[in-house]
């Protein structure tokens, strides 16, 4: 009988600490209910004391000249306007009574028929829920900012806005372009990229091929680290096609035989370099594909002309230079063999004793003269010329075959 009677008192304690748990936490909630109140009061008494307030603010928010929101099916306006207000709010310090009805007055066209047709609904006040204490009030900020985004960025239109997010690509726009677009479409695929590895992997997946290429595949942390050695890397380039289209006009400007007495290797050499470049270079020191740069991402200087984008052995002033060296070689070694030889004239039988050219003769003059191929090769132009010149002896005759001449 005693243990039971010990029993029944341990329930009965327990009941009666449950009861004490209950009476505390609604204590505690009618001190979070009266301290809103309070604070609602206070903020009244202070605008009965100064009616101008809510006028002074908004004066104070037009100043800032925000953007106005028709509602008409852009949610990157519409995001433009939350965040102007944002910001609006956080510069004036203003209160959270008068945020709703600043930022109305900037709804126009769909969006402020929506607003008049809903404001009654919408600003009620409600049981509505603050860190888990039920209280009945009207429609705060953070709760309009939703309530505006359901109306006005339906799901069809994320849907949307996520396509375009993950179809993006720099193509034909510059790095600044890209960028821009990027970020302002990653707003509505959050959860595509919900951190900042993941959106710099994402940014630098979009690049055109060749920065991707000189990147060099590392890991970045941010998008800031990708988007400014991406804008780097594009100056580069840019400044390297432009010292290329220098060369061309430059040689543009050469005469065609000029062009035409080249030698051959110049343009293997050409062929065989344009092919090296477009393999893959993998550089000895980090073993990544950085071709035309250093491992900083500096560009390569040559050492011969002092200009960057190649190396020594790509360098095209030198290829040219000693291609021009080539020909004056070559030049001097054919003047110098076309001075030591003698014009080799036909060989004919002609007027010997006074006798008339027999039919034999008449068949030598008509040959021409015949001389090795070193030979004529090694002969300049006045020197054959001049071997053309030599006049043959023209035989006529009857047709009885007497000779008339």
């Amino acid at each position: 009988m005693s243990g039971r009677g010990r029993g029944r008192g341990r329930a009965n304690h327990n009941i009666n600490e449950n009861n004490n748990n209950n009476d505390l936490a609604a204590a505690v909630q009618q001190l979070v209910v009266m301290n809103q109140n309070l604070i609602q009061v206070v903020t009244q008494m202070n605008q009965a004391r100064n009616p101008n307030v809510a006028s002074d603010m908004t004066k104070a928010v037009s100043l800032q000249r925000p953007e106005y929101f028709d509602g008409k099916g852009d949610p990157v306006k519409l995001e433009a306007l939350v965040r102007s207000f944002d910001k609006i709010f956080t510069t004036l310090n203003c209160e959270e009574n008068l945020r709703i009805p600043q930022a109305t007055h900037y709804l126009v066209d769909n969006a402020d028929i929506w607003w008049t047709e809903n404001k009654d609904r919408l600003m009620a006040p409600v049981p509505r829920n603050d860190n888990g204490v039920n209280v009945v009030r009207a429609m705060n900020w953070e709760e309009f900012k939703t309530a505006l985004r359901s109306e006005f960025f339906p799901e069809h239109i994320k849907r949307a806005k996520k396509t375009e997010f993950n179809n993006l690509r720099q193509g034909s726009l510059t790095v600044q372009e890209y960028y821009n677009q990027f970020q302002e479409l990653a707003r509505f695929a959050l959860e595509l990229v919900p951190t900042p590895e993941s959106r710099a992997s994402r940014f630098e997946q979009g690049l055109d091929i060749n920065i991707r290429a000189a990147l060099g595949g590392w890991d970045y942390s941010t998008i800031l680290d990708v988007y400014t050695k991406a804008s780097n890397l594009e100056r580069v380039f840019n400044e390297r096609n432009a010292t290329v289209g220098d060369k061309r006009k430059n040689y543009s400007g050469m005469s065609e035989p000029i062009q035409s007495k080249k030698p051959n290797y110049t343009r293997s050499y050409s062929i065989n370099n344009t092919a090296n470049t477009s393999n893959s270079y993998f550089c000895k020191k980090c073993n990544r594909d950085h071709h035309g740069f250093y491992c900083d991402g500096n560009p390569w200087k040559c050492a011969y002309c002092g200009r960057t984008g190649h190396r020594t052995s790509e360098c095209r002033t030198k290829m040219r230079e000693q291609g021009n060296h080539y020909q004056n070689d070559t030049f001097h070694q054919t003047q110098s063999a076309g001075a030591g030889s003698s014009i080799t004239r036909p060989q004919t039988r002609g007027y010997q004793g006074g006798n008339r050219y027999n039919n034999n003769s008449v068949q030598n003059t008509n040959a021409r003269p015949t001389t090795s191929t070193a030979t004529t090769g090694a002969k300049s132009t006045g020197q054959i010329n001049a071997m053309n010149a030599v006049q043959r002896p023209q035989n006529q005759h009857d047709k009885a075959g007497n000779y008339l001449n």
